[in-house]
């Protein structure tokens, strides 16, 4: 029996709402009717829009919105958290499919930079 980790779960978590933008073929974030996820998302827009965020930053912002989305944004000054999400980013960059859907996701957010 395979055992199922937090970071597994994360994981799984994030590559559903990656394909589900992909599929969408609408920026992410338009029309979406949460308000907690346009909060996310436009907290990694307001990163990028600085200017001085690395691609590497804005792959973790976007993770944690994600994650922070799910899990309840009391655990984000966790340093516990800040691992999962640096283990999530490992393990999506890992995977040639889950990178590239990062990449799409966060082209669609942030736009060409």
């Amino acid at each position: 029996m395979t055992r199922i980790t937090n970071v597994d779960q994360a994981l799984m978590l994030l590559r559903s709402h990656l394909q589900r933008a992909h599929q969408s073929r609408r920026p992410v974030g338009q029309n979406v009717a949460s308000a907690e996820r346009r909060t996310a998302l436009q907290r990694v827009r307001e990163i990028a829009s600085q200017g001085q965020a690395s691609e590497d930053d804005l792959q973790r912002a976007l993770i944690a919105s994600i994650l922070l989305e799910e899990l309840g944004a009391d655990i984000e000054d966790d340093a516990r958290f800040q691992e999962i999400v640096t283990k999530v980013k490992e393990v999506i960059m890992a995977d040639i499919g889950s990178s590239s859907a990062l990449s799409h996701a966060l082209l669609q957010l942030t736009g060409a930079r």
